[in-house]
């Protein structure tokens, strides 16, 4: 039996495995990726052929430059799935959950291509946002089922509680108590406090909070709407030829500005714009400074700031251990981020990152498999049979009476 741990992502997908040599669990560096730790939670649908996963088709939005090539990925192309899924829902004819089960199947795939497991990975541990759904907890499940693993074994696992089993674990914390997640992810953002119980579990005891629509995919829109306004006031046109649709290839180019931004928010770019009608050539310059982008995040760092003080209040109103707030998720290495989270907690020392940032939650869904617990199954309650009394005189009914064998009255019982 092999198992694998997956952090299916809104833009990247991750994984890790218990390495057999080392006995630890270990993030799965993956073959002939830019990032060799993440895969691309993309699916291109060929008009004919198999569906392309992963990195090729994030190869094809990177190139496409003329009008037809970006025809052909907005037509046939889907990104950030998790956050778009829907019941019932479909994208050129293959249902939501057919498309999430693609994009672990190609993981498990890719894994098996550099991973010595001892046996084919045929139990999974995937991990979701603490502000799923239900039916998009049944969703992943489904999609599990359909990618090859039984039911019986797959496990779903919070996210927050995978990120502290990782970064405890691998830190070899053991007096830990208390861990505080905020995880900015690329499509969701969730802020849960977790602790460790009697047992020496890790739990959730008080209510996350968390945004299924507040990620990095929100600041590249922002920075796109920016670029859109400037290409407006300069070339008198939208970027996309279609106002009504956003130009996928160029809020690609927008996402690689964020991850600079992250790193420097004094940046200058200068890009290509999308080609319009006899225009497809045109060149616009951006010179960014930090107030500028500050401005344009704030709105969305502020939602996540809001929603982690509602859990900070909580944990102080009920005096909860909190010995680290850990920062997880490609967003959450935004400057921005670490400014109003020291404003808000008062106190620097707590906040920690990991260089694990971006695998830490796949990470830790392999620790919860080597370690989870194997508890006795709670019994069946005993049944009781109820005994039955004629309301008139007391007579004990039997279960074949209809009537009282004593009074005579209809069986109207106590």
């Amino acid at each position: 039996m092999s198992t694998i741990g997956i952090d299916f992502g809104t833009t990247f997908s991750s994984a890790s495995w218990v390495n057999p040599v080392t006995g630890f669990p270990e993030e799965i560096k993956f073959l002939n990726a830019v990032d060799k730790c993440k895969i691309p939670s993309i699916i291109y649908f060929q008009p004919q052929g198999k569906p392309l996963v992963g990195y090729a088709p994030y190869m094809q939005i990177e190139n496409a430059n003329t009008a037809a090539d970006r025809d052909v990925i907005h037509r046939y192309a889907i990104t950030s799935i998790k956050r778009k899924m829907q019941k019932n829902a479909s994208f050129q004819g293959h249902s939501h959950v057919e498309i999430i089960s693609l994009i672990i199947r190609h993981v498990v795939e890719e894994a098996r291509k550099v991973c010595d497991f001892p046996s084919p990975p045929d139990t999974l541990v995937l991990t979701h946002p603490v502000v799923f759904a239900e039916w998009q907890k049944n969703m992943l499940r489904e999609a599990a089922c359909r990618a090859g693993f039984a039911d019986e074994k797959i496990s779903l696992l919070e996210e927050p509680i995978s990120a502290a089993l990782a970064y405890v674990n691998s830190n070899n914390l053991s007096n830990v108590e208390g861990v505080l997640v905020y995880d900015f992810g690329g499509g969701t953002f969730d802020v849960a406090y977790v602790k460790k119980d009697a047992r020496g579990q890790w739990q959730i005891p008080i209510d996350p909070q968390g945004d299924p629509c507040c990620g990095g995919d929100d600041i590249d829109l922002s920075i796109y709407d920016k670029w859109e306004e400037r290409v407006r006031q300069q070339f008198h046109r939208n970027l996309s030829p279609n106002p009504q649709e956003v130009d996928d290839v160029f809020l690609s180019r927008c996402r690689k500005q964020k991850e600079m931004l992250s790193l420097n928010a004094n940046q200058r770019f200068t890009e290509i714009l999308p080609p319009a009608k006899g225009r497809n050539f045109d060149q616009a310059i951006w010179e960014v400074r930090d107030s500028e982008y500050n401005d344009i995040i704030s709105p969305i760092i502020n939602r996540t700031i809001a929603k982690t003080k509602l859990v900070v209040d909580e944990i102080r109103s009920k005096h909860l251990p909190l010995d680290i707030v850990l920062l997880i998720g490609g967003s959450s290495r935004i400057p921005l981020v670490r400014q109003r989270l020291e404003q808000l907690l008062g106190d620097v020392s707590l906040i920690r990152t990991t260089g694990q940032v971006d695998t830490a939650v796949a990470v830790g869904a392999s620790y919860y498999a080597l370690n989870r617990p194997t508890l006795s199954p709670i019994p069946e309650p005993p049944i009781i049979k109820r005994v039955k009394f004629c309301i008139k005189c007391g007579n004990q009914f039997k279960d074949s009476d209809n009537f009282c064998m004593i009074c005579g009255r209809k069986r109207d019982v106590l």
